[in-house]
């Protein structure tokens, strides 16, 4: 059975939550809890706090399933209700994207071009070396006809 992806669940993110009230995060954890919409009802959550290295407190929702401390929770469903990744069960995309790629017949030559547009994409800034880059990718796709 196919797992449910965090991309598609409604995301409830503590920062945002925070922006958004527009409430400091002293005042929020005065409160302990707050009750958010949750479909056709609504659900409480609480707030957890924790000290910073620098002398500050860092605000966190809590789990209502595990009474983990989570800076985000979500919700899978308009049925269900805000929870973390492990309770909720959930995945990410990324998690799934290997094992379509594990099954995939992929010859020297696909390997090779991947590694090379990575390289080109993410870390190489100079002209020289993305030149080098760039002849190697077309000396692969004459070596390939």
């Amino acid at each position: 059975m196919k797992k449910i992806l965090v991309e598609d669940c409604e995301r409830l993110c503590i920062w945002e939550f925070i922006r958004d009230v527009r409430i400091c995060p002293e005042t929020l954890f005065s409160y302990g809890r707050y009750r958010f919409p949750a479909g056709n009802s609504s659900q409480i959550i609480e707030f957890a706090s924790s000290r910073t290295n620098f002398g500050g407190k860092r605000i966190w929702f809590v789990c209502p399933f595990c009474n983990k401390r989570k800076g985000v929770l979500y919700r899978p469903d308009d049925l269900s209700t805000y929870g973390c990744v492990s309770c909720h069960d959930l995945a990410y995309s990324c998690q799934n994207r290997h094992r379509e790629l594990k099954y995939e017949v992929r010859d020297k030559y696909h390997i090779q071009k991947e590694k090379i547009l990575k390289k080109l994409r993410n870390k190489c800034r100079r002209s020289p070396i993305k030149t080098k880059l760039l002849d190697t990718l077309i000396n692969l796709e004459a070596k390939k006809f």
